[in-house]
């Protein structure tokens, strides 16, 4: 999407946001055209906010640095809010898009409280618990974007996009120290059992049929995983311009 459709943001601003943005999750990108215009800017700075703070752990090296970047995180906010943000391209899109939204200010400080458990060792030992450890981080951030785009937050979508994201990688180690990406921890699950991929395909099947086929706003993403009947996942992967038009015909009714 053009950087120039996200005003109060410049486009140098908002290119550096979606360039950072697209690297973590480019499914996210897709949603943005679907976006109220004037929505936009302010569901883009929090996308690369959960960018920010969801990659935390895998950008640390052990629970000490880990404890000090997510306290980071929380200054920033305070700061925001206070209207004052530190110059930091995410602080300042906050600031110019959001200071004025404190009901969105628990979401974002729950996010950063719900990666605290990614600091340390751990294991998902099964999807509900995947599930449940990661729950805060993704439906705090569902929430902060359906409640600014004014929107149904969708629950789970985000949660359930991010885990069937993830593919099994029987050398997914656990880092010695202990912090790691959220997504190689469920790696590590997918790749030592394999039914792990059977429940999540029945947790998203049964979620779609709890939104009666339409999902949220904050939900889009999960048009691009299909659970077949036999507990499979299958992510569409394809380059960025062609699942955009697929994604557009998804939405459209002609895919």
């Amino acid at each position: 999407m053009r950087a120039d459709r996200f005003s109060p943001l410049d486009p140098e601003r908002a290119a550096y946001l979606l360039n950072w943005v697209q690297q973590f999750e480019p499914d996210w990108v897709l949603v943005l055209p679907y976006v109220p215009n004037d929505k936009r800017a302010g569901w883009l700075a929090l996308l690369a906010f959960a960018a920010e703070v969801i990659g935390a752990p895998a950008r640390v090296s052990n629970p000490s640095l880990g404890a000090i970047r997510l306290q980071w995180w929380r200054e920033v906010l305070e700061e925001v809010f206070a209207g004052v943000p530190r110059q930091h391209p995410v602080s300042e899109a906050l600031a110019l898009t959001l200071r004025q939204q404190a009901e969105l200010r628990p979401h974002l400080e729950g996010m950063i409280d719900g990666l605290e458990p990614f600091m340390v060792f751990g294991d998902d030992h099964d999807c509900d618990a995947a599930r449940h450890q990661r729950r805060p981080v993704y439906g705090n951030l569902a929430d902060a974007l359906g409640g600014w785009a004014e929107s149904p937050s969708g629950g789970d979508g985000l949660l359930l996009h991010a885990l069937a994201r993830t593919a099994p990688d029987p050398k997914a180690v656990p880092s010695a120290e202990g912090p790691e990406a959220l997504a190689k921890r469920f790696s590590r699950a997918l790749a030592a059992n394999p039914s792990l991929e059977k429940e999540l395909a029945k947790a998203i099947t049964a979620y779609r049929q709890d939104q009666s086929g339409k999902l949220p706003l904050p939900a889009l993403p999960l048009r691009l995983i299909t659970a077949g009947q036999e507990g499979s996942l299958h992510h569409i992967s394809m380059p960025l311009r062609q699942r955009t038009a697929l994604f557009f015909g998804v939405l459209r009714g002609r895919v």
